[in-house]
């Protein structure tokens, strides 16, 4: 299925996102939540955008193709991740790190996306720790198309009212989950809050509350507004002092409503966060995730790189991803993701849902 007309302004927001991620892992403890911010906005888009393109094939078709969204999501994730797994071995073995010897272990949790139990259970992936948020929104992707199409079924999806009853539904999912994260931000252990699954996924329910809510509804948010709560996450993330992982997750809590307003003021548009840098990077922040982390966890010249070194690897890692991006991941999806779309039959009108292509990045 064609994702529809793509909207730049999102993409900027992407941009926005990874440049936080990558300054976080470059700054060390002058901008301590840089990074953690920047997943949270990946976070709630993966929720807008996947929720948004499901919506939008079924309102096409009347149906939505599970084989034909995981296979999409197969070959827009899988060739990226698999280089890196395959590449990063021999960066080990170049750079003389002794975990070359134990990097199986890492890999293997990386390559089935369970990242995030191993991290929430005290489990340190070295230069995978990364992957944890990937392996969030793998296990989005596998249950949330399911459980979607359950509630349209349930609301009876397509008469009058049934938007209102499923946001009504998806609200209440996102309010039990927020509810799940305060608590357990009080009761659990640090890390099994941050990185587990259940209690990440009322950020991920914000953006799908988003957009299953009227398009006129959400775009109501002026555009200026995204920008200045945008402004604020960019901000706080590198003024609020390091302090302890309980005033990170108390971070991730602020900055999740936040970028809820991002996202909806930046869904009809906007100048600022169109501009060409923002969304150049936007449209290879996948591949950015994926290879900063690497290059900067590895230990090159014995403890890993600092200073300039640190900014020169982070530098790297951005032309490794727009390679990634243009000469192996691009080819790979025109080449196989033909097979997988839905031809729009003859006559169907073009729903009023505007989104662009979803790249998931975290």
């Amino acid at each position: 299925m064609s994702s529809g007309p793509r909207l730049v302004a999102l993409d900027g927001v992407r941009g926005v996102a990874v440049l936080l991620v990558v300054l976080g892992h470059i700054s060390g403890t002058w901008a301590p939540y840089a990074g953690n911010v920047g997943v949270t906005l990946f976070f709630v888009l993966s929720g807008y955008l996947i929720t948004s393109l499901l919506l939008r094939e079924r309102d096409r078709y009347g149906s939505i193709s599970f084989s034909g969204f995981y296979m999409r999501r197969v070959l827009r994730l899988m060739p990226a991740l698999l280089l890196v797994l395959a590449v990063t071995p021999i960066l080990l073995w170049i750079a003389n790190d002794p975990r070359l010897e134990t990097y199986g272990y890492p890999a293997v949790v990386s390559g089935l996306y369970l990242a995030d139990f191993f991290q929430a259970a005290g489990v340190n992936l070295g230069f995978f720790t990364h992957m944890w948020s990937l392996a969030v929104e793998e296990q989005f992707y596998l249950i949330w198309p399911l459980l979607l199409v359950g509630l349209l079924g349930a609301v009876g999806w397509g008469v009058n009212g049934s938007r209102r009853r499923l946001v009504v539904i998806v609200a209440s999912l996102a309010l039990v989950g927020l509810a799940w994260r305060v608590v357990a931000t009080l009761l659990l252990e640090a890390d099994r809050v941050y990185y587990a699954p259940d209690t990440n996924a009322f950020i991920i329910l914000l953006g799908c509350l988003l957009a299953v809510m009227r398009k006129e509804t959400i775009t109501r948010v002026p555009r200026w507004l995204a920008v200045a709560a945008l402004a604020v996450i960019a901000i706080a993330s590198v003024l609020l002092p390091e302090d302890s992982p309980i005033v990170r997750n108390w971070t991730v809590l602020g900055a999740a409503l936040l970028a809820v307003v991002v996202v909806a003021g930046s869904a009809s548009g906007g100048r600022l966060l169109s501009i060409k840098p923002l969304v150049w990077f936007g449209t290879i922040s996948y591949g950015l995730y994926l290879w900063h982390a690497v290059l900067l966890w590895i230990a090159w010249w014995g403890p890993e790189a600092a200073g300039l070194p640190r900014l020169g690897l982070a530098a790297l890692s951005v032309v490794i991803a727009w390679a990634s991006f243009r000469f192996y991941e691009l080819p790979i999806q025109k080449r196989f993701k033909a097979r997988w779309e839905r031809p729009r039959a003859v006559g169907t009108a073009e729903p009023a849902v505007l989104t662009p292509s979803a790249a998931s990045t975290a």
